[in-house]
């Protein structure tokens, strides 16, 4: 993509907006923020292109653009995950809680629902860059040496970025795991 190549910047945003809403989404949590984000990105990315590392890999500097402009907008909006679950029905091609399509086994989606509300509130307790290294990890299966580069830290800045909101998430998540409504399952 060359500098004020426009054909070659819509490629580049089609080839890539759904990884950049997908992480956003997931980071986020709010159909409406990750798309706010997602243009944000894009526009960030056309501005300073010139600017980008030709040794660099691309990927990485657009997820390392893409996850700061997620850090700033919970900053500065104070975001709360949203409560409300949205289908990534034609986004992502999600087959539905625990690999089954929706609707096979009710018990299972509302189970999956309640639980994925929880991890959402949980989530909402750790600092932005826990959530961002959590979510790149866990949703995302970035590895670890992939997310120190996005975030350019070193990869035991992720681990223990990691490790500390993976123990904040249990003690989050405590409460429900230890309820006989969860044991039983």
């Amino acid at each position: 993509m060359a500098a004020g190549d426009m054909s070659a910047f819509r490629e580049f945003v089609e080839g890539n907006k759904k990884k950049v809403y997908c992480l956003s989404y997931d980071i986020l949590g709010d159909h409406q923020d990750a798309e706010d984000v997602s243009q944000e990105v894009f526009i960030k990315v056309f501005k300073s292109f010139d600017t980008f590392n030709r040794n660099a890999k691309m990927s990485s500097w657009l997820h390392q653009i893409a996850v700061n402009a997620c850090i700033d907008f919970i900053r500065r909006k104070k975001v709360r995950p949203s409560s409300q679950l949205e289908s990534f029905d034609g986004i992502a091609g999600d087959s539905g809680a625990w690999g089954k399509s929706p609707g096979q086994d009710p018990e299972l989606d509302a189970s999956g629902h309640l639980l994925q509300k929880r991890i959402q509130d949980a989530l909402d307790h750790i600092s932005p860059k826990e959530r961002v290294v959590f979510v790149m990890r866990q949703y995302n299966d970035f590895k670890i040496g992939e997310i120190a580069e996005t975030l350019r830290v070193s990869t035991g800045t992720v681990k223990s970025l990691l490790f500390r909101a993976l123990k904040k998430l249990r003690q989050e998540l405590k409460p429900y795991v230890e309820s006989p409504e969860w044991s039983e399952r």
